[in-house]
């Protein structure tokens, strides 16, 4: 009985020793994400003043309103900016310079 008991024991705690081991890379690995932000926030340190500037001065909705906008412009492929789609009638003299062309 006696030596059931100190084997559960003995189990539990090195459950408890594996978890916190595990508990303890976690925390590791979250904090050397922040050290490298915060490395990278010191290395660019007018621009983030400029751009908490402009977030106070704006409002964090209207900069997120613009941002995305950005974003969407530059991140827009050249098919997707092309001022006709293959389906798309054509219309005015570039219809007049295409319409002789087989489909």
């Amino acid at each position: 009985m006696n030596a059931l008991r100190a084997r559960s024991v003995a189990e539990a705690r090195l459950q408890l020793v594996q978890r916190s081991a595990a508990q303890r890379a976690a925390l590791v690995a979250r904090v050397a994400a922040a050290a490298r932000a915060i490395a990278r926030v010191r290395s660019y340190l007018v621009m983030v003043a400029a751009l908490a500037g402009i977030a106070a001065l704006l409002g964090r909705r209207r900069v997120f309103g613009l941002a995305t906008r950005a974003l969407t412009v530059l991140t827009r492929s050249p098919t997707q900016s092309r001022r006709f789609a293959d389906d798309s009638p054509r219309t005015g003299s570039y219809a007049a310079t295409t319409a002789n062309e087989p489909p």
